[in-house]
């Protein structure tokens, strides 16, 4: 259905000029399209430095205009950062296994972020195509639509014209009728009046008697003609007016019809492009939520799938210094052994023991007083 053919006549012509400038708008519309993908503003109730929401955490001044490819590259610069650290934390202790799990998520929502942005800057060169192809189909509706707008700019003149020429011959029409009004009641007025008078005694010569009114001009006669030839032009004046109004009214008509058919269909076209803009970015960060939503996934089940246990287990296994416990010492050494020095405590002697059985009570071994040769004594051993 034909909206524009339907909604934009009106008393003034206006439609035309609101029609053009709507068109006009689309570049505009564009042009603010791709501002959006590339700027996000952070203002009022959106993400400030501080962290809105929170009890106890005032906001402080909002955030300027950021480019919105640039805030996903910055994410993704703060993840990689983020993986960064997760890479250089401490790999002592048992926690350490869980720090791979940060840091292989931080590098997937780096690259998903990543992946946004270029898709991003791919919509913003997009949208460029698509500002400049509308320039040029507006040069061509603009060059299209020119009769429409001569046709509106003399018909405008006409319809100034026509109320001058509608007054023209009514004021003409209104001064005829007066004067042969006048006309016609003085010549009624000079039927009934004589035109000589009887001399008066004085006066021996006849005295003529002017055949019109004192006060009526001598040339009142020719006054009606004049007033009817005036008005007979007036109003021709006014039917040549007529016809011009009409011809431009009809020629406005008919190129004011074609031209707002021709702005709807330039409007449809670009709503729908600009529709379909709106679906690739809306689709872009859709499909980036949803990686993301993966990941975040991900990284919650690689984090329950590591117990406590596991960690456990891989610390002994990696760090662990042997599973061989160390044995019983069995047997002494002689006394006057060669490796016993003068005035060294010879070490205490031990009884082998002979093994028990499960259950049985193993007996402590008795420790055999220690002894050595002096020499006072004849070489005599001494026990203590």
């Amino acid at each position: 259905m034909s909206y524009f053919t339907e909604h934009f006549w009106g008393e003034k012509n206006h439609g035309f000029d609101v029609l053009y400038h709507n068109m006009k708008h689309g570049q505009i519309s564009t042009k603010e399209l791709a501002d959006f993908v590339r700027e996000r503003y952070w203002r009022g109730g959106g993400a400030t430095r501080g962290v809105p929401g929170i009890a106890g955490l005032r906001p402080q001044r909002p955030l300027p205009a950021v480019p919105r490819a640039a805030i996903e590259e910055n994410y993704a610069k703060a993840m990689a950062k983020l993986s960064k650290m997760a890479t250089n934390g401490t790999q002592l202790g048992t926690f350490a296994p869980l720090w791979e799990v940060f840091r292989i998520s931080s590098d997937k929502l780096a690259l998903c972020h990543l992946e946004l942005m270029k898709k991003l800057h791919d919509l913003i060169k997009e949208i460029s195509r698509y500002g400049e192809e509308q320039g040029r189909v507006h040069k061509k509706s603009k060059e299209e639509v020119s009769g429409t707008l001569e046709a509106v700019q003399l018909l405008h003149g006409v319809a100034q014209l026509l109320p001058k020429s509608k007054e023209s011959y009514h004021s003409k029409c209104q001064e005829y009728e007066r004067l042969r009004k006048e006309g016609t009641s003085q010549k009624e007025i000079d039927k009934v009046r004589p035109r000589h008078v009887r001399p008066c005694p004085a006066t021996p010569a006849m005295v003529p008697v002017p055949p019109t009114h004192p006060l009526r001009p001598a040339h009142a006669d020719r006054l009606v003609p004049q007033a009817e030839l005036k008005s007979k032009k007036a109003g021709e004046a006014l039917r040549r007016a007529v016809e011009k109004y009409n011809a431009a009214r009809a020629d406005f008509e008919q190129r004011m019809l074609d031209s707002a058919m021709r702005f709807q269909e330039v409007e449809e076209a670009h709503l729908r492009h600009m529709k379909g803009l709106i679906g690739s970015y809306s689709h872009s960060v859709e499909d980036t939520h949803v990686q993301i939503g993966q990941v975040h996934e991900e990284f919650k089940q690689n984090v329950e799938n590591i117990g406590t246990e596991m960690l456990l287990r891989r610390f002994a296994e990696s760090k662990g210094t042997g599973r061989e416990r160390p044995g019983e010492v069995v047997g002494s050494i002689p006394v006057g052994s060669p490796h016993l020095h003068e005035g060294d405590a010879p070490p205490h002697r031990t009884r082998a023991l002979p093994s028990c059985e499960e259950g049985e009570h193993r007996p402590r071994a008795r420790t055999e007083p220690r002894r050595w040769a002096d020499p006072a004594l004849g070489g005599r051993s001494v026990g203590f």
